[in-house]
């Protein structure tokens, strides 16, 4: 089932890129739990669950029909057993923020090169959370308007702090990003040899 929510949650990602919008705009975390209680398999089944509306519908209502479709069609049960399996036992075991799927990552990575040598750890967070706070004095505040109009300014937000920061560290254990050393520390990405 797992494997369900992360295509959706990839297919929120591919939605949210193409309009140019966060990726919680296109839907939200609680509304792939409804989806999954009940694997609509067309519009009018995606139309009676709560937070569906005809502009939500219009937007992203195909791509999760065959989204879910192509799921059952690859899955070794049939529907109702699947939905009696989701609703009697993985619901009461499952917290979709507990884990970011890997486009999910991939947006942390793609941010850090984005502001490449400008924030560190805590404004990275900022930035995917959201957050109107990021500015830090004058150096901060020249690339303030170019994080809040980032593609990835609150795209996020629906995470724990701690969850994004364990990413992060897990790119500085892994030597794709360091941190430099200083007042004020900032991520790097190596490979791209770049400074201010």
């Amino acid at each position: 089932m797992q494997d369900l929510i992360n295509k959706l949650k990839e297919l929120r990602i591919n939605i949210a890129n193409d309009n140019n919008i966060p990726p919680y705009c296109v839907f939200q975390d609680k509304d792939i739990l409804e989806l999954i209680k009940v694997l609509p398999l067309n519009l009018n089944e995606l139309s009676k669950i709560k937070g569906f509306k005809e502009n939500k519908i219009k937007k992203c209502g195909e791509y999760i029909i065959d989204t879910i479709s192509d799921f059952l069609k690859n899955s070794e049960k049939n529907r109702d057993e699947i939905l009696f399996e989701i609703n009697n036992q993985f619901l009461n075991k499952i917290d979709i923020k507990a884990k970011l799927s890997k486009e999910e990552e991939k947006i942390i990575f793609d941010c850090i090169k984005e502001f490449n040598g400008i924030y560190g750890k805590t404004g990275i967070i900022k930035i995917l959370k959201s957050s109107n706070t990021i500015t830090n004095g004058e150096y901060k505040e020249k690339f303030y308007s170019k994080a809040i109009s980032s593609k990835y300014f609150g795209c996020l937000k629906q995470y724990p702090r701690k969850i994004i920061e364990e990413i992060i560290d897990k790119y500085i254990q892994e030597n794709k990003v360091f941190q430099t050393k200083g007042p004020r520390p900032t991520l790097v990405v190596p490979e791209l040899n770049y400074k201010l």
